[in-house]
């Protein structure tokens, strides 16, 4: 199983473990706001408050100001498509939906709304 995922921000690799229940409890308020984000930089924001999280435990983690200041928009859609990686990672996205997740979007690259996020064991 996959223990982590790679985002590109500012054209440079930026790892983020799996999600953990100290990170989850970090990331959640924005993982809900994923889905209710009305435009792409909404959801850029939001996405890069999960990463800040997800990168909470580690040293020098970056806060979701510090990667707003690197992340360029033509990385927007790419962002939008490893935040779904990275809740499927976690197991927030019950077997079965992950394609459908990133397949049933209104714009490219959107994740959907997230009240259907579940823990899956």
């Amino acid at each position: 199983m996959k223990d982590s995922v790679t985002f590109i921000i500012g054209g440079e690799p930026i790892v983020v473990p799996t999600l953990v229940l100290y990170t989850l409890e970090r990331a959640w308020p924005h993982i809900k706001e994923l889905g209710t984000a009305e435009d792409t930089v909404g959801q850029a924001r939001a996405s890069l408050e999960i990463i800040a999280a997800g990168l909470s435990l580690t040293d020098q983690a970056p806060s979701a100001d510090d990667l707003a200041k690197r992340l360029r928009p033509n990385e927007f859609a790419a962002l939008n498509t490893s935040i779904a990686e990275l809740l499927d990672v976690s197991g927030l996205i019950p077997k079965g939906e992950a394609g459908a997740t990133m397949g049933t979007t209104s714009t490219a690259g959107s994740i959907p709304s997230s009240p259907s996020l579940q823990p899956t064991a």
